[in-house]
């Protein structure tokens, strides 16, 4: 019988459900379903970008309103 080989015994560092190392650990998020999903990244692979891309420009509009909103009540 061949002879196994050795097992460190190391484990992976960090969560391994969270592999991603970004700057900022927040992120924007809203619940679609199972189709909008299919649908959403279907659409992000016939365009050959990511969905991140797609997303940026409604989320830098909405950080826009809302650093002018908050402008507005600190005055």
């Amino acid at each position: 019988m061949p002879d196994k080989p050795a097992v460190s015994g190391k484990t992976p560092s960090g969560n391994w459900r969270h592999r991603e190392n970004r700057a900022s650990p927040k992120y924007v998020a809203k619940r679609v379903s199972v189709v909008e999903h299919r649908l959403i990244n279907d659409y992000a692979d016939s365009l050959n970008v990511k969905v991140a891309d797609l997303l940026a420009p409604a989320v830098e509009d909405l950080l826009t309103r809302a650093r002018a909103h908050q402008s507005a009540r600190a005055s």
